[in-house]
Order: C-alpha cells, then sequence, then structure tokens
C-alpha cells in the first residue's frame, strides 16, 4: 500500500467524522441556542435564563474536552 493511498483513506475518515459531527451539531442547536432566538412559541412572561442555562453551556464544554462533570467517576 503506498502512502498516498493511506494519506487518501485518513482524509476520508476525518471527512467523514466531520460530517458526522455536522449532523449531530444540526439535530442538536435548537437546544443549545438561547430559547429567546429558538423558531418555536416563547412565553410572553418568561424575561431570563434561568439558572439552568449556563450549566448545559459547561457541561457541554466538559463533554467536548473529555473532561467528567463534578462528582462522576
Amino acid at each position: 500500500m503506498s502512502i498516498e493511498t493511506l494519506i487518501n483513506k485518513e482524509e476520508e475518515k476525518a471527512k467523514e467524522e466531520l460530517l458526522n459531527f455536522q449532523g449531530l451539531m444540526n439535530n442538536v442547536w435548537e437546544g443549545i441556542v438561547d430559547w429567546r432566538n429558538r423558531s418555536g412559541p416563547k412565553p410572553e412572561l418568561a424575561s431570563g435564563l434561568g439558572a439552568i442555562e449556563p450549566n448545559v453551556g459547561h457541561t457541554i464544554a466538559r463533554r467536548f474536552k473529555h473532561i467528567r462533570a463534578p462528582g462522576q467517576s
């Protein structure tokens, strides 16, 4: 097997992984963005983000960095 063949296989694998990641982000994006910017109906009396949304961002960052959440072993 030549070096060019190995490089092409690695590039194809990386491309496939990127496309899978892009699909994942497209599927969950509605749950990641601020609810005030979402396309669905919005409650009239709701005003802020609340307490949980910042924690969701931290959890997502930990997952992408492969760091476990506090209290998990």
